[in-house]
């Protein structure tokens, strides 16, 4: 008689217990959540990769920058040097050089340097005489009778022969220069040089990589600073910027920004760049500044966001959909669960009542029993 009321207790509270909760439906919901947050964070980290991938796709572009810039540095050197060629063997210039006369020497000098400026931007144009002391500067005619030391000229004149190399001089400028001894009827009779200043050189490969470019020079580099010549504390040392491009329209007022060498993210004027920085070497291999890349990487972050937020508006989407989809499926398993319980709860009930008559009629076998063997 004990197991019997133990089964019904069970078997009563189990049937309680299924009515009351929906076991399926909160399984459904849990699964679909942790999907949900699951593929959350892979469009997250997602995110993060391809925003690392712009990242380190724009640190490379100062590699294809250094790359185009020795090639055209090369080709303009060869271009120069088919320039100084031709005035080597200019009877009437050499002429006017060797009898010392500078005033005809420059009426006869400057239109080929005002043809060579428009056509090829060249921007400097020197005679030197054979002791370093410079005749006549062209492209500057009252400077002059100073003593030439830089490293292009001292190369060319110890190796008598010519040589081309990116350098800075008096005039503080970065300027590619190619010397020549110039000989004349087997006789060394002085030197010439012409220079092209780097922004000539740097403008057009900026324009095509995207990518803007900032040369700092040393301060203790500098000749007689202007009011222009700005002061940049970089690594607690002062620079002076001596050159820069300006594709990008970036704030000229944002330079603290740039000349903190980390490679790091900046966000100006609604644009987004990348910035980079290099030691800069002069052709002597001394390192004399540093070059500050800033490149614009606008589009590819805005086009990643945009698919960030694509992906998770369709992943919300999709985690909504599932879930009403889960509850009316699990809605109607549900009902049609409770149905079952329903009809279980008939049975048991009949169950239930078969077992009280059963009780009740072994009661009276029991009563009719003990009243038998009381008379006996």
């Amino acid at each position: 008689m004990y197991g019997i009321n133990n089964l019904i207790k069970i078997i009563n509270k189990d049937f309680r217990g299924n009515m009351n909760n929906n076991y399926g439906l909160k399984i459904y919901y849990i699964s679909t959540m942790i999907m949900a947050i699951l593929i959350v964070i892979a469009i997250i980290t997602n995110y993060y990769l391809n925003k690392s991938l712009i990242f380190s796709k724009a640190l490379n572009l100062p590699t294809k920058y250094n790359q185009h810039f020795d090639i055209y540095n090369n080709l303009e050197i060869n271009t120069i040097k088919s320039f100084i060629y031709f005035i080597s063997n200019n009877k009437e210039i050499g002429n006017l050089y060797v009898n010392r006369d500078k005033n005809a020497l420059y009426a006869s000098t400057k239109p080929i340097l005002d043809s060579l400026s428009k056509d090829n931007s060249i921007t400097h144009f020197y005679f030197i005489d054979k002791d370093s002391k410079v005749f006549l500067r062209v492209h500057n005619f009252n400077e002059d009778n100073d003593y030439i030391n830089r490293y292009t000229f001292n190369k060319a004149k110890n190796d008598n022969t010519i040589f081309a190399g990116n350098e800075f001089g008096k005039m503080n400028t970065f300027t590619l220069r190619v010397v020549q001894p110039w000989i004349v009827n087997n006789t060394l009779i002085g030197y010439l040089e012409l220079g092209k200043e780097i922004d000539k050189l740097s403008d057009e490969m900026t324009k095509e990589l995207g990518v803007d470019v900032y040369y700092f020079i040393s301060k203790k580099l500098y000749h007689n600073l202007n009011i222009d010549n700005k002061e940049h504390l970089i690594n607690n040392e002062k620079y002076i910027l001596a050159y820069h491009t300006n594709n990008s329209n970036y704030s000229l007022d944002n330079y603290h920004e740039i000349t903190n060498l980390e490679n790091k993210w900046i966000y100006s004027n609604n644009k987004i760049f990348v910035k980079t920085s290099e030691n800069l070497y002069d052709v002597s291999n001394q390192n004399i500044g540093y070059k500050i890349f800033l490149i614009d990487v606008t589009d590819e972050y805005l086009g990643l966001e945009k698919k960030f937020i694509f992906y998770t508006l369709i992943t919300v989407f999709c985690a909504f959909f599932m879930i009403i989809l889960g509850y009316i499926l699990s809605s109607k398993k549900q009902k049609e669960l409770n149905l079952l319980l329903k009809k279980l709860e008939s049975k048991k009930i009949k169950f239930m009542n078969l077992y009280l008559q059963q009780k009740n009629l072994l009661s009276l076998f029991d009563i009719g029993e003990s009243i038998l063997f009381s008379h006996s």
